[in-house]
Protein backbone atom coordinates (compact mmCIF):
# COMPACT_ATOMS: atom_id res chain seq x y z
CA UNK A 1 0.00 0.00 0.00
CA UNK A 2 1.34 3.43 -0.92
CA UNK A 3 1.20 5.92 1.91
CA UNK A 4 1.19 9.68 1.95
CA UNK A 5 3.54 10.76 4.78
CA UNK A 6 2.69 13.91 6.65
CA UNK A 7 5.98 15.51 5.70
CA UNK A 8 4.84 15.57 2.08
CA UNK A 9 1.83 17.62 3.06
CA UNK A 10 3.25 19.94 5.71
CA UNK A 11 5.67 22.78 5.07
CA UNK A 12 7.92 23.39 8.09
CA UNK A 13 8.61 26.93 6.95
CA UNK A 14 4.91 27.60 6.57
CA UNK A 15 4.14 26.35 10.05
CA UNK A 16 6.91 28.30 11.70
CA UNK A 17 5.49 31.46 10.15
CA UNK A 18 2.40 30.86 12.24
CA UNK A 19 4.42 30.75 15.46
CA UNK A 20 5.84 34.19 14.66
CA UNK A 21 2.62 35.92 13.70
CA UNK A 22 2.34 37.97 16.87
CA UNK A 23 -0.86 36.48 18.34
CA UNK A 24 -1.68 38.24 21.61
CA UNK A 25 -1.26 36.30 24.84
CA UNK A 26 -4.35 34.54 26.16
CA UNK A 27 -5.88 36.40 29.11
CA UNK A 28 -8.92 34.24 29.87
CA UNK A 29 -9.00 31.11 32.03
CA UNK A 30 -9.44 28.97 28.94
CA UNK A 31 -8.25 29.13 25.34
CA UNK A 32 -10.71 30.18 22.66
CA UNK A 33 -8.11 30.43 19.87
CA UNK A 34 -5.67 27.66 18.93
CA UNK A 35 -3.24 30.11 17.35
CA UNK A 36 -2.33 31.15 20.88
CA UNK A 37 -1.72 27.52 21.90
CA UNK A 38 0.51 26.99 18.87
CA UNK A 39 2.47 30.16 19.62
CA UNK A 40 3.06 29.23 23.27
CA UNK A 41 4.22 25.72 22.41
CA UNK A 42 6.50 27.09 19.71
CA UNK A 43 8.23 29.59 21.97
CA UNK A 44 12.01 29.26 22.23
CA UNK A 45 11.92 29.15 26.03
CA UNK A 46 9.21 26.50 26.40
CA UNK A 47 10.12 23.92 29.07
CA UNK A 48 9.58 20.46 27.60
CA UNK A 49 10.16 18.81 30.99
CA UNK A 50 7.35 20.72 32.73
CA UNK A 51 3.70 19.70 32.59
CA UNK A 52 1.66 22.04 30.39
CA UNK A 53 -2.15 22.18 30.52
CA UNK A 54 -4.22 23.88 27.82
CA UNK A 55 -7.89 24.08 28.76
CA UNK A 56 -10.03 24.84 25.72
CA UNK A 57 -13.19 26.85 26.30
CA UNK A 58 -16.37 24.75 26.41
CA UNK A 59 -19.11 25.34 23.83
CA UNK A 60 -16.56 26.68 21.36
CA UNK A 61 -16.06 25.93 17.67
CA UNK A 62 -12.45 26.26 16.55
CA UNK A 63 -12.46 26.77 12.79
CA UNK A 64 -9.16 25.29 11.59
CA UNK A 65 -7.33 26.77 8.62
CA UNK A 66 -5.68 25.19 5.60
CA UNK A 67 -2.01 25.04 4.74
CA UNK A 68 -0.75 27.37 2.06
CA UNK A 69 2.83 26.52 1.20
CA UNK A 70 5.21 29.39 1.88
CA UNK A 71 2.52 31.38 3.66
CA UNK A 72 1.28 29.37 6.64
CA UNK A 73 -2.18 28.45 7.82
CA UNK A 74 -4.82 30.65 6.26
CA UNK A 75 -8.57 31.01 6.58
CA UNK A 76 -8.64 29.70 10.12
CA UNK A 77 -6.74 28.74 13.25
CA UNK A 78 -3.82 26.41 13.84
CA UNK A 79 -4.29 22.70 14.44
CA UNK A 80 -2.99 21.06 17.63
CA UNK A 81 0.73 20.28 17.44
CA UNK A 82 1.65 18.55 20.72
CA UNK A 83 5.01 18.60 22.46
CA UNK A 84 6.17 16.56 25.45
CA UNK A 85 4.20 16.78 28.69
CA UNK A 86 1.21 18.60 27.24
CA UNK A 87 -2.47 18.05 28.01
CA UNK A 88 -5.26 19.51 25.89
CA UNK A 89 -8.59 19.42 27.72
CA UNK A 90 -12.11 20.43 26.75
CA UNK A 91 -13.08 22.35 29.85
CA UNK A 92 -11.60 21.64 33.26
CA UNK A 93 -12.97 18.09 33.39
CA UNK A 94 -12.04 17.15 29.82
CA UNK A 95 -15.45 15.84 28.80
CA UNK A 96 -16.65 15.63 25.21
CA UNK A 97 -20.05 16.83 26.45
CA UNK A 98 -18.44 20.26 26.96
CA UNK A 99 -18.43 20.62 23.17
CA UNK A 100 -14.99 21.80 22.06
CA UNK A 101 -15.20 21.29 18.29
CA UNK A 102 -12.19 21.54 15.98
CA UNK A 103 -13.94 22.02 12.64
CA UNK A 104 -12.65 21.84 9.10
CA UNK A 105 -9.21 22.71 7.81
CA UNK A 106 -6.57 20.20 6.82
CA UNK A 107 -5.71 18.60 10.17
CA UNK A 108 -7.01 18.42 13.72
CA UNK A 109 -3.89 17.05 15.44
CA UNK A 110 -0.45 16.56 13.90
CA UNK A 111 2.41 14.95 15.85
CA UNK A 112 5.44 15.30 13.60
CA UNK A 113 9.02 15.86 14.74
CA UNK A 114 9.75 18.32 11.96
CA UNK A 115 7.35 20.86 13.41
CA UNK A 116 9.83 21.85 16.12
CA UNK A 117 13.60 21.76 15.76
CA UNK A 118 14.49 19.87 18.92
CA UNK A 119 11.69 17.31 19.22
CA UNK A 120 12.72 13.77 18.35
CA UNK A 121 9.77 12.54 20.35
CA UNK A 122 6.73 13.82 22.22
CA UNK A 123 6.03 11.96 25.45
CA UNK A 124 3.14 12.16 27.91
CA UNK A 125 0.72 13.83 25.50
CA UNK A 126 -2.96 13.75 26.52
CA UNK A 127 -5.86 14.96 24.38
CA UNK A 128 -9.06 14.81 26.36
CA UNK A 129 -12.68 15.45 25.38
CA UNK A 130 -12.13 17.12 21.99
CA UNK A 131 -14.36 16.69 18.95
CA UNK A 132 -12.66 16.62 15.55
CA UNK A 133 -14.95 17.29 12.64
CA UNK A 134 -14.50 17.29 8.89
CA UNK A 135 -10.75 17.77 8.40
CA UNK A 136 -9.75 17.36 4.74
CA UNK A 137 -6.53 15.38 5.30
CA UNK A 138 -6.64 13.79 8.77
CA UNK A 139 -8.41 14.48 12.01
CA UNK A 140 -5.39 12.98 13.78
CA UNK A 141 -2.01 12.23 12.18
CA UNK A 142 0.69 10.67 14.38
CA UNK A 143 4.12 10.48 12.78
CA UNK A 144 6.44 10.81 15.73
CA UNK A 145 7.99 8.72 18.49
CA UNK A 146 6.45 9.14 21.92
CA UNK A 147 3.17 8.36 23.61
CA UNK A 148 -0.16 9.95 22.75
CA UNK A 149 -3.38 9.45 24.69
CA UNK A 150 -6.79 10.33 23.22
CA UNK A 151 -9.48 10.12 25.90
CA UNK A 152 -13.22 10.65 25.34
CA UNK A 153 -12.63 12.18 21.91
CA UNK A 154 -15.00 12.18 18.94
CA UNK A 155 -13.83 11.84 15.33
CA UNK A 156 -16.68 12.55 12.97
CA UNK A 157 -18.00 13.76 9.62
CA UNK A 158 -14.74 13.34 7.73
CA UNK A 159 -14.45 12.71 4.00
CA UNK A 160 -10.72 12.11 3.60
CA UNK A 161 -8.08 9.51 2.76
CA UNK A 162 -7.16 8.94 6.37
CA UNK A 163 -9.46 10.28 9.10
CA UNK A 164 -7.03 8.87 11.68
CA UNK A 165 -3.55 7.74 10.66
CA UNK A 166 -0.58 6.48 12.68
CA UNK A 167 2.35 6.62 10.29
CA UNK A 168 5.57 6.61 12.30
CA UNK A 169 8.49 4.85 10.64
CA UNK A 170 11.77 4.97 12.61
CA UNK A 171 14.90 5.59 10.59
CA UNK A 172 17.10 3.53 12.90
CA UNK A 173 16.69 0.15 14.58
CA UNK A 174 17.33 1.67 18.01
CA UNK A 175 14.85 4.52 17.56
CA UNK A 176 12.13 4.99 20.16
CA UNK A 177 8.71 3.51 19.58
CA UNK A 178 5.48 5.40 19.02
CA UNK A 179 2.53 4.44 21.22
CA UNK A 180 -0.97 5.78 20.64
CA UNK A 181 -3.92 5.03 22.91
CA UNK A 182 -7.60 5.69 22.28
CA UNK A 183 -9.88 5.33 25.28
CA UNK A 184 -13.67 5.88 25.24
CA UNK A 185 -13.44 7.45 21.78
CA UNK A 186 -16.12 7.50 19.08
CA UNK A 187 -15.46 7.33 15.31
CA UNK A 188 -18.70 8.13 13.52
CA UNK A 189 -20.32 9.31 10.30
CA UNK A 190 -17.11 9.26 8.27
CA UNK A 191 -17.18 8.60 4.54
CA UNK A 192 -14.64 7.38 2.02
CA UNK A 193 -13.08 9.83 -0.43
CA UNK A 194 -12.03 9.08 -4.00
CA UNK A 195 -8.48 7.80 -3.87
CA UNK A 196 -5.44 9.47 -5.36
CA UNK A 197 -1.89 8.20 -5.78
CA UNK A 198 -3.07 4.66 -5.09
CA UNK A 199 -3.86 5.47 -1.47
CA UNK A 200 -6.69 3.47 0.06
CA UNK A 201 -7.50 4.24 3.68
CA UNK A 202 -10.23 3.42 6.12
CA UNK A 203 -11.35 5.16 9.28
CA UNK A 204 -8.07 4.33 11.07
CA UNK A 205 -4.88 3.26 9.32
CA UNK A 206 -1.69 2.11 11.03
CA UNK A 207 1.32 2.00 8.71
CA UNK A 208 5.06 2.59 8.94
CA UNK A 209 6.74 0.39 11.56
CA UNK A 210 7.31 0.35 15.28
CA UNK A 211 3.87 1.66 16.15
CA UNK A 212 1.87 0.42 19.11
CA UNK A 213 -1.82 1.32 18.99
CA UNK A 214 -4.49 0.41 21.54
CA UNK A 215 -8.25 0.91 21.38
CA UNK A 216 -10.10 0.52 24.66
CA UNK A 217 -13.83 1.14 25.14
CA UNK A 218 -14.18 2.71 21.69
CA UNK A 219 -17.02 2.69 19.15
CA UNK A 220 -17.05 2.80 15.34
CA UNK A 221 -20.55 3.57 14.09
CA UNK A 222 -22.34 4.75 10.96
CA UNK A 223 -19.19 4.97 8.84
CA UNK A 224 -19.65 4.44 5.09
CA UNK A 225 -16.73 2.71 3.37
CA UNK A 226 -18.25 0.37 0.81
CA UNK A 227 -18.27 2.15 -2.54
CA UNK A 228 -16.78 0.09 -5.38
CA UNK A 229 -16.41 3.23 -7.49
CA UNK A 230 -13.97 4.66 -4.93
CA UNK A 231 -11.94 1.65 -3.78
CA UNK A 232 -12.21 -2.14 -3.56
CA UNK A 233 -11.75 -2.04 0.22
CA UNK A 234 -13.06 -0.06 3.16
CA UNK A 235 -12.60 -0.79 6.84
CA UNK A 236 -12.62 0.46 10.40
CA UNK A 237 -8.96 -0.32 11.17
CA UNK A 238 -6.08 -1.59 9.04
CA UNK A 239 -2.82 -2.58 10.72
CA UNK A 240 0.30 -2.69 8.56
CA UNK A 241 3.27 -5.01 8.96
CA UNK A 242 5.64 -4.67 11.92
CA UNK A 243 3.15 -2.88 14.12
CA UNK A 244 1.34 -3.91 17.30
CA UNK A 245 -2.40 -3.55 17.84
CA UNK A 246 -4.62 -4.07 20.89
CA UNK A 247 -8.42 -3.79 20.79
CA UNK A 248 -10.44 -4.23 23.98
CA UNK A 249 -14.12 -3.85 24.85
CA UNK A 250 -14.77 -1.94 21.65
CA UNK A 251 -17.69 -2.11 19.22
CA UNK A 252 -18.32 -1.83 15.50
CA UNK A 253 -21.94 -0.78 15.05
CA UNK A 254 -24.03 -0.16 11.95
CA UNK A 255 -21.19 0.61 9.52
CA UNK A 256 -20.91 -0.14 5.82
CA UNK A 257 -17.56 -1.75 4.97
CA UNK A 258 -16.15 -3.65 2.03
CA UNK A 259 -13.38 -6.22 1.52
CA UNK A 260 -11.68 -8.59 3.93
CA UNK A 261 -13.20 -7.39 7.20
CA UNK A 262 -13.84 -4.34 9.41
CA UNK A 263 -10.42 -4.94 11.03
CA UNK A 264 -7.52 -5.96 8.78
CA UNK A 265 -4.31 -7.43 10.23
CA UNK A 266 -1.49 -7.61 7.71
CA UNK A 267 1.53 -9.97 7.90
CA UNK A 268 3.99 -9.59 10.78
CA UNK A 269 1.45 -7.81 12.93
CA UNK A 270 1.10 -8.63 16.61
CA UNK A 271 -2.38 -8.25 18.01
CA UNK A 272 -4.52 -8.80 21.10
CA UNK A 273 -8.32 -8.70 21.01
CA UNK A 274 -10.50 -8.97 24.10
CA UNK A 275 -14.22 -8.39 24.66
CA UNK A 276 -15.04 -6.83 21.28
CA UNK A 277 -18.43 -6.87 19.57
CA UNK A 278 -19.72 -6.23 16.08
CA UNK A 279 -23.22 -5.34 14.93
CA UNK A 280 -22.82 -4.43 11.27
CA UNK A 281 -23.88 -5.51 7.80
CA UNK A 282 -21.32 -8.10 6.76
CA UNK A 283 -22.63 -9.28 3.38
CA UNK A 284 -19.73 -7.63 1.50
CA UNK A 285 -17.05 -8.87 3.88
CA UNK A 286 -15.02 -12.07 3.85
CA UNK A 287 -14.73 -11.92 7.65
CA UNK A 288 -17.42 -10.56 9.93
CA UNK A 289 -14.98 -9.02 12.41
CA UNK A 290 -11.20 -9.25 11.84
CA UNK A 291 -9.30 -10.55 8.82
CA UNK A 292 -5.77 -11.76 9.55
CA UNK A 293 -3.29 -12.31 6.72
CA UNK A 294 -0.36 -14.39 8.06
CA UNK A 295 1.68 -14.12 4.82
CA UNK A 296 2.04 -11.90 1.77
CA UNK A 297 0.78 -14.83 -0.30
CA UNK A 298 -2.44 -14.74 1.71
CA UNK A 299 -2.74 -11.03 0.92
CA UNK A 300 -2.20 -11.64 -2.80
CA UNK A 301 -4.80 -14.41 -2.83
CA UNK A 302 -7.20 -12.46 -0.59
CA UNK A 303 -7.28 -15.47 1.75
CA UNK A 304 -7.53 -14.23 5.33
CA UNK A 305 -7.94 -16.16 8.54
CA UNK A 306 -11.07 -14.83 10.21
CA UNK A 307 -11.00 -13.77 13.86
CA UNK A 308 -14.45 -13.74 15.45
CA UNK A 309 -15.77 -11.07 17.76
CA UNK A 310 -15.53 -12.14 21.37
CA UNK A 311 -18.86 -11.11 22.92
CA UNK A 312 -22.50 -10.82 21.86
CA UNK A 313 -23.18 -7.36 23.26
CA UNK A 314 -21.30 -4.09 23.20
CA UNK A 315 -19.22 -3.79 26.36
CA UNK A 316 -17.90 -0.29 25.71
CA UNK A 317 -18.66 1.82 28.76
CA UNK A 318 -19.83 4.69 26.53
CA UNK A 319 -22.38 2.56 24.64
CA UNK A 320 -25.93 3.72 25.31
CA UNK A 321 -27.77 0.94 23.52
Amino acid sequence: MTTMPCYQLISLAALLLLAKNGVQAQETACYDNLDTVFQELGAEDVDLEADKLFVLCPNTVFDIGVLEIGVGIVDGQAFIAPRSNTTFSCGEDGSSTNSCILRGGDYGVVAFGGLFFDDEEATNVVIRGLTFEGQAQSMAAIQQAGDFHFEDCIFQNSNSFAPVIVNYDPVADDANASSTYFSECVFQNNTQRARELGVEFGVMTIVGAGNEVELDDCIFRDNKYADFTIAPVGYAVSVGANNAFVMKNSCILGNDFLGAGPVVLNPDTSFVMIGNNIMAEASLLLCEFAARFPTEEDVANLAPQCVDSQVDVCRASIYEG
